[in-house]
């Protein structure tokens, strides 16, 4: 197999936008109250807030729109959106209903009961989509390693995330010692796809995925104190501890649907953590937490620590067997139901991290300004100027950290410029070796360029914001044919003629006023990509007739001003 060597250069531009700000406070303690739902009144837009109770939201018209304010056992406030011009602070009252007298039963059986009603209610909910927000931030040591932020797609079933697909992110990477970047591969996604309803092989069981008598021999079920409309539920695991959550649930007593559940794993033997070769993890202990609005969920929280060990020999320290002790906590915010993100134009090749997706995707400051994500808190920002300092990022445009040209989670995915081009990296397959495989007999076996292009579309303020790039897809990409004269300017007319589509459908782009009407000239370019890629792969015959490889160089030059015959030496 040959490999492509690349080089990409990408510049971003940086959109300011006025936001509604202020600040969500319990008003009998005067703590900050976290994952608060903001939204506008009459309208899909909202978002929630972060750890310190801060929220930022854009609203369409200040001096017409309301904010509406809730929070699960408190009552909801609507505020107009011009109030906060005045004051930033909202405060939020406990709603305090508690039962007066707890009934004493002979039998903690009804519970069972409470808990396989509300497992039916889960079962049969019906498939829903959503808007989602990641935010992770990991610690090793008590020292920050790892801070991700990202917008997705989300498939809501049986009121469980079953699939994530991002929509654009942000990551910033340290290393505080020798041993390498600590990085989360889709970790918040592992968590997050807990399913309550169905058993899997890497997060402990949950009370929901047993019934009848199998939920009573696996499970105590105890009454906490609750409110007149909500029961309130502890859940042990009556044996073998290591493969069960423990925890407590929120069950609303009219429609017996549920309204939250915490669920805690300490020293668990099943989680979604896979170590390197030889290394081990010990002491693993996990929290997630899911929070319902009606039968959908709204907020996931998640964290998780463990000891690392590894066996691994650090040859600046000359040290092997380290150890260090790893914190992680994150959360999914789900909103805006059945109005989803329209998702980059591109077919990705299976297993691509969502850390390849945000060092490849182009970045747009103006899709972040106008999300609803959690603001920044002063905690964070105190971390992102130690990232700035230690490490590395991709996206972070901000006054915290600036972009960094570092190749850490490079894509090896090449952007056409007229500047840079594809080169073949020597070290082929031998002849002996393509000529004793009867499997590669044909020649159009022996390669695949995979050259695609990437459209990305942004709703922005009621209108498309539209980005197209030429990408040369290595991942895709194999060549096991000797290489000869022409090859290089094969490669690279191939890549130009994918070039002139795109252009032919830059043209048409900024008239595109809605996803439907993307989808349909998204495939119109894919059909005529494929039928021009066919007919110049026929005619050249990976360059051997120079004559008609003449002819498309020519179109290519009189299209791009690219003479690939000059800059090869044909």
């Amino acid at each position: 197999m040959k490999f492509l060597l690349i080089i990409i250069v990408l510049c971003s531009n940086v959109y300011a936008q006025s936001v509604v700000t202020g600040t969500i406070i319990d008003e009998a303690t005067g703590e900050a109250l976290p994952y608060c739902s903001v939204a506008i009144k009459n309208h899909q837009k909202g978002t929630f807030t972060n750890n310190e109770g801060q929220f930022k939201l854009q609203v369409n018209d200040i001096q017409r729109d309301t904010l509406i304010i809730s929070f699960i056992g408190y009552s909801s406030k609507s505020i107009p959106a011009i109030a906060f011009a005045k004051t930033h602070t909202v405060y939020l009252k406990r709603v305090d209903n508690i039962m007066p007298d707890l009934v004493v039963r002979a039998s903690d059986s009804y519970l069972y009961k409470i808990v396989e009603q509300c497992r039916k209610k889960i079962v049969h909910d019906a498939v829903h989509e959503a808007k989602a927000y990641i935010e992770l931030e990991t610690e090793k040591e008590a020292t920050p390693v790892e801070f991700l932020q990202s917008y997705n797609n989300a498939t809501v079933t049986n009121g469980s995330i079953t699939s994530l697909e991002m929509k654009m992110g942000k990551v910033a990477l340290a290393t505080p010692d020798s041993s390498g970047f600590f990085v989360s591969f889709d970790i918040a996604k592992a968590m997050g796809m807990v399913k309550l309803t169905q058993k899997n092989n890497y997060l402990p069981f949950v009370p929901f995925q047993f019934k009848g008598k199998k939920l009573q021999k696996t499970y105590w079920l105890k009454a906490l104190p609750s409110t007149q409309n909500t029961h309130h539920i502890a859940f042990y695991p009556k044996t073998d501890s290591t493969k069960y959550f423990k925890g407590e649930m929120w069950i609303d007593k009219a429609s017996n649907q549920l309204i939250k559940i915490v669920m805690h794993a300490n020293n668990t033997s099943v989680f979604p953590f896979v170590s390197l070769v030889g290394d081990t993890l010990e002491h693993v202990n996990l929290e997630i937490s899911k929070t319902y609005d009606g039968i959908k969920p709204s907020i996931v929280n998640f964290s998780y620590t463990f000891d690392y060990k590894s066996s691994q020999s650090n040859p600046t320290q000359r040290i092997s067997n380290t150890s260090y002790h790893v914190k992680s906590n994150g959360v999914i915010m789900l909103y805006s139901y059945d109005n989803t993100f329209i998702l980059p134009y591109y077919n990705f090749v299976d297993g691509y991290s969502d850390y390849r997706k945000i060092s490849f995707l182009p970045f747009s400051a103006q899709f972040w300004e106008n999300e609803s994500g959690l603001t920044i808190t002063e905690q964070q920002k105190e971390k992102l100027d130690y990232f700035k300092q230690n490490g590395i990022n991709f996206n972070f445009i901000s006054d915290y950290i600036k972009t960094s040209n570092h190749k850490f989670f490079e894509s090896n995915n090449a952007y056409w410029s007229n500047k840079n081009r594809i080169i073949l990296k020597k070290h082929l397959l031998h002849d002996s070796l393509i000529a004793t495989n009867s499997a590669l007999n044909f020649r159009s076996n022996l390669y695949n360029l995979n050259v695609q292009i990437l459209l990305v579309v942004n709703e922005i303020e009621n209108r498309l914001e539209c980005s197209s790039h030429t990408v040369f897809d290595v991942f895709q990409t194999y060549f096991n044919l000797p290489e000869e004269l022409a090859t290089n300017c094969f490669i690279n007319i191939y890549f130009d003629i994918c070039e002139i589509e795109r252009r032919k459908m830059e043209e048409r782009i900024a008239s595109l006023k809605n996803k439907k009407e993307a989808d349909a000239l998204y495939n119109e370019v894919k059909k005529n990509l494929e039928d021009v890629s066919n007919r110049y792969f026929k005619e050249v015959q990976t360059g051997k007739n120079l004559k008609e490889l003449k002819k498309w160089n020519n179109y290519v030059k009189d299209n791009l001003g690219v003479d690939n015959f000059e800059i090869f030496g044909l």
